[in-house]
């Protein structure tokens, strides 16, 4: 459930943030907010009927940290090796893929591009890493994220393939890179702002 603010407290706040609201202007803001919040709401208790996610049980290598002398072009965070066995079953089956920090593997810790995130240990596959293992591949890792055009980052800024002075973009750079380089067949990342087309035109 979800309540509107008070008009005086949305007045308050636009005052705090240096510009005043009219009366007219406040209604209108607040017919807004609950439609917007009605959806969230719906939304949310539409997701609270949802069945978990399925627990990963399959047994997997325990994932490693490459060094920097093993890594130059620091397209990794996280290198494993499991899935397909490169037998050639299934559509991608002998093919190698690796995914953006950001998506889910069981068993793989997910730092979100951060420092502070390398505590969050999935134990269920994203829906992506799940179908790419069903359909054959071999998952040997995850990328590297770095944040605005691939400058911004908490661990080591993966470098452009052609010219590892240049920036390689970002935020699915280590992505980008690792499939440039030939260290990987297939990269999924994710892109609502060029996240993806960005270091796939620079790299």
């Amino acid at each position: 459930m979800f309540m509107v603010p008070e008009t005086a407290e949305i007045q308050r706040v636009a005052r705090s943030l240096g510009f005043e609201v009219a009366g007219h202007e406040v209604a209108t803001y607040q017919r807004f907010l609950a439609d917007w919040l009605k959806g969230v709401d719906e939304f949310m208790n539409a997701r609270l009927q949802d069945p978990p996610p399925p627990v990963a049980a399959v047994r997997r290598d325990v994932p490693y940290k490459p060094s920097a002398a093993g890594e130059p072009l620091n397209a990794w965070l996280r290198k494993c090796s499991f899935g397909g066995g490169g037998d050639g079953g299934g559509r991608l089956g002998g093919r190698t893929v690796s995914v953006k920090d950001t998506i889910a593997v069981a068993g793989i810790a997910s730092t979100l591009g951060s420092f502070g995130g390398d505590r969050l240990m999935p134990d269920f596959d994203s829906t992506v890493a799940r179908r790419a293992l069903e359909a054959g591949a071999t998952l040997i890792g995850t990328n590297a994220v770095v944040g605005g055009f691939g400058e911004v980052g908490d661990d080591r800024r993966p470098k452009n393939p052609h010219d590892p002075s240049r920036l390689a973009g970002g935020t699915s750079s280590g992505g980008a890179v690792a499939v440039a380089a030939g260290e990987v067949d297939i990269a999924y990342g994710g892109d609502q702002g060029g996240s993806v087309r960005i270091p796939a035109a620079w790299s």
